[in-house]
């Protein structure tokens, strides 16, 4: 901990762009909430591709309002600058 209380993690994580394979697991979603509520990142990408005859927007859209998490109320709270990349299929 810092002299202000502020974590080392934070302040790692403090303005930095982040790349995350695997977000739309459980454990992905944990991980984007996480670092959304609780560091001042810059932006997050996301990789993600279409499952089980699932677009990407669609699971993105999914990823936002899934119950165990607040990602929907964080990010309209806060300026989050989100995209996703996807994949070529060629």
């Amino acid at each position: 901990m810092t002299d202000l209380g502020v974590s080392e993690i934070t302040e790692f994580y403090r303005n930095k762009t982040i790349f995350i394979t695997g977000g739309t697991g459980f454990m992905g979603k944990v991980l984007v909430e996480k670092l959304l509520r609780s560091c001042p990142v810059r932006r997050i990408y996301l990789l993600m591709r279409p499952k089980r005859g699932v677009d990407v927007e669609q699971r993105l859209d999914d990823m936002f309002n899934y119950k165990v998490n607040d990602l929907k109320n964080i990010t309209q709270t806060n300026q989050w600058v989100t995209r996703v990349q996807v994949p070529s299929k060629g």
